[in-house]
């Protein structure tokens, strides 16, 4: 079996509130994981979400207190569990301006998240919309290759991304 397990939890969806998060971190205390990451809602730009939040339309002022609440419920959770925190990273537009946090049994840091929130490690991507990432740390720099966000572009184009994507990993690598 493994013997490492990461749970990750979303804090700010709507229609949830502090009762759902103590039910939550109560589920987590049971499995007793050795890890588990706590996100902050990010709402992507082209959602229908983004919109209504933007106008206030969810998470007024008594949310937002309750949002900090369940944030730090989560905290003590990790706290009873014998778990520190070891990387955090925020997003564009995340609800109360939160973060996301990653909490472990010591000794147990996943090093691939730690790479990734210090930008130093290269990521293939696969499918629509995902991005492959190509750090060249000789250079200082790091490298997108973005892959069509629409599903029938993607497939109609594969030939194409596949092909662009190799040359990028060609540079990288030197294959």
């Amino acid at each position: 079996g493994f013997d490492n397990i990461n749970m990750d939890i979303i804090v700010g969806l709507p229609g949830e509130g502090i009762e759902e998060i103590e039910i939550t971190c109560r589920e987590i205390a049971k499995l007793k994981p050795e890890s588990f990451t706590v996100h902050g809602m990010s709402i992507k730009r082209a959602s229908k979400l983004h919109e209504a939040i933007i106008n206030n339309k969810y998470f007024n002022k008594v949310a937002l207190e309750e949002l900090d609440k369940m944030f730090n419920h989560t905290r003590k959770t990790a706290e009873q569990l014998g778990m520190i925190p070891y990387y955090l990273y925020r997003q564009k537009n995340m609800v109360g301006n939160m973060e996301n946090i990653g909490y472990t049994n010591k000794g147990l840091e996943c090093i691939y998240n730690i790479k990734i929130m210090e930008e130093n490690q290269t990521i293939i991507a696969l499918g629509a919309d995902a991005a492959t990432k190509v750090v060249f740390p000789e250079e200082n720099r790091i490298e997108r290759f973005a892959n069509l966000k629409d599903v029938g572009e993607y497939v109609k184009r594969i030939d194409e991304l596949i092909s662009g994507k190799i040359a990028l990993l060609d540079t990288a690598f030197k294959i």
